[in-house]
């Protein structure tokens, strides 16, 4: 993972890192997070995260903001790391959101696991119904990990 900062002090991208580690480290993960000083024209900081297994690539994001504390922006990153990574999903959220168009124009049946069905993949579905004649099933509910499969 990265913890980075722009236009300020790189201070807060340790403290940041140090919550990511310690969440992780508390359940068993050994995360290699670096801090990072980058250009921007205003001040800013993040953590992204990268989980990377045998079969798929996940990522998982904060950001900072004014009044925002360093630990709650790395919390926030190593939560929805940890959320996805307990469901032995797939996809996360932001990725099934994306890939449903391309599977949509294949011309055969897929299937994918993610671990959060969204209201936003569910939207996605239901505009790409309106354009290309595809049918579909969600077997899970929203909030929840579930199964996706289409049909074209």
């Amino acid at each position: 993972g990265v913890s980075g900062v722009g236009n300020l002090p790189l201070t807060i991208a340790e403290r940041q890192r140090s919550s990511v580690q310690n969440i992780l480290v508390s359940e068993g993960f050994h995360p290699v997070i670096k801090t990072s000083d980058v250009p921007t024209p205003g001040p800013g900081t993040f953590v992204f995260l990268k989980a990377e297994t045998d079969t798929s690539i996940a990522g998982f994001s904060s950001l900072g903001e004014r009044g925002k504390k360093a630990e709650l922006v790395g919390e926030e990153a190593a939560r929805q790391f940890l959320e996805y990574q307990r469901t032995e999903a797939c996809l996360d959220p932001h990725m099934a959101d994306q890939l449903v168009l391309y599977l949509c124009l294949i011309g055969s049946e897929s299937s994918f696991t993610t671990s959060q069905i969204s209201n936003h993949l569910i939207t996605n579905l239901r505009i790409i119904e309106k354009f290309i004649a595809i049918k579909y099933t969600i077997v899970g509910k929203i909030g929840s990990p579930g199964t996706v499969t289409i049909k074209r």
